[in-house]
């Protein structure tokens, strides 16, 4: 595209001036907005073609037949000089000494500058996430942009988790906070790069290792989860009782869990480990499995209210047989999966409308009906 910001997405433009200010700028740099400058999810720095083709290639770290031949067709588009074909070209002032790369090459001690900035998805919390690079092209840091009143929050949120959970995650090799401040429209967090992944695979056993490491967590300053009774009487203004009835369900340990634990924020490092990021939704003081839970249910999602609603039944409905690789017992797993359910159901009430234009955000029509369906079991057996 030309350099015109007509109809550009608004959080591509509160990037551009939060990490790209005008003033003081001797250059510019070209970036690829991917799939476009409209709905972008990916920015990729392609002012010099052949590098920004080798850091989508090393950003997506492809696994699997099918994505690696999509991930070579892409770089090799860009490497050519095609990139308009995969999206939208975006200039921005460069050089700046108040700019993001300049900022925070003065925090590290040395030059950087932008690889690639992910953006994801239209969502309520989205974020750009900016990688800075040294000269030799290796990634040294990542800063998280809070540029929304939510995205502010959970930014300042991950800041305080990670410095609580820092030296206390055997096993688990987790982001560290070089840095944490507000800049002028923006709540920033800079992250220290993570080592380098393996290619292997993450497994269920993975997963559940990472799950029971964090549970075990204990340490000053973690955000506490909010009651089941506070939540539902959020969701539903004077009824607690379903808060109050599924939190007598629980069993009586109470540990941490990750929030959104899922296979693209858990990874192999290459020299051994774990490695785990996207600390934002963290939360001391709810039962072990959560997390479980979280994965499954993410992944028995398709949209649609209806099919929401029959994902959380169902749930409920293998709880058992889900929550086994943890070990709960079987006694516990329904009062685990509901209360995932409300404290899941409590955060998309408050990420997204309630207006039914947005499925997830419509918890009258898939969140109730799953709850009172509980309570009813409950008054049935007595």
């Amino acid at each position: 595209m030309s350099s015109s910001t007509t109809g550009r997405d608004a959080l591509l433009e509160a990037l551009v001036e939060a990490s790209f200010p005008a003033e003081g700028s001797t250059s510019t740099e070209t970036f690829l907005a991917v799939p476009s400058s409209t709905e972008p999810r990916l920015l990729v720095q392609v002012t010099e073609p052949r590098r920004g083709a080798k850091l989508l290639w090393d950003w997506r770290s492809p696994r699997g037949t099918a994505r690696r031949l999509t991930t070579l067709a892409a770089s090799t588009t860009i490497a050519v000089g095609l990139g308009r074909l995969l999206g939208d070209r975006v200039v921005v002032p460069a050089g700046g000494p108040d700019g993001l790369a300049a900022s925070t090459g003065r925090l590290l001690g040395t030059r950087t500058s932008i690889g690639i900035v992910s953006l994801g998805p239209a969502r309520a919390n989205r974020k750009p996430v900016v990688q800075l690079l040294d000269d030799h092209g290796s990634d040294v840091a990542y800063v998280k942009l809070g540029l929304t009143e939510l995205s502010r929050a959970l930014v300042e949120s991950e800041a305080r988790t990670l410095r609580a959970l820092d030296g206390r995650t055997p096993g688990l090799t987790i982001p560290r906070v070089l840095d944490a401040e507000n800049r002028p429209g923006a709540s920033s967090l800079v992250l220290q790069a993570l080592p380098r992944r393996s290619q292997r695979d993450v497994t269920m056993s993975d997963l559940v290792e990472a799950m029971r490491v964090l549970h075990a967590v204990r340490a000053d300053g973690l955000p506490q989860a909010r009651s089941l009774p506070e939540l539902t009487d959020a969701m539903w203004p004077g009824d607690g009782a379903a808060g109050r009835s599924i939190e007598r369900r629980r069993g009586a340990a109470t540990g941490a869990w990750h929030g959104d634990l899922h296979d693209g924020n858990i990874a192999h490092a290459a020299a051994g480990g774990l490695l785990v990021w996207d600390f934002e939704r963290f939360e001391h003081g709810v039962p072990l499995g959560l997390d479980l839970v979280h994965a499954e249910f993410q992944r028995r999602l398709r949209g649609r209210t209806a099919e929401i609603l029959r994902g959380a039944r169902s749930v409920v409905r293998d709880a058992t047989t889900l929550l086994a690789p943890l070990g709960v017992p079987a006694s516990d797993a329904t009062g685990v999966v509901a209360e995932y359910l409300l404290r899941i159901g409590a955060r998309y009430a408050q990420d997204y409308p309630r207006d039914g234009s947005h499925p997830l955000g419509d918890v009258d029509s898939w969140l109730r009906p799953t709850i009172h369906d509980l309570a009813h079991e409950r008054t049935h057996h007595g």
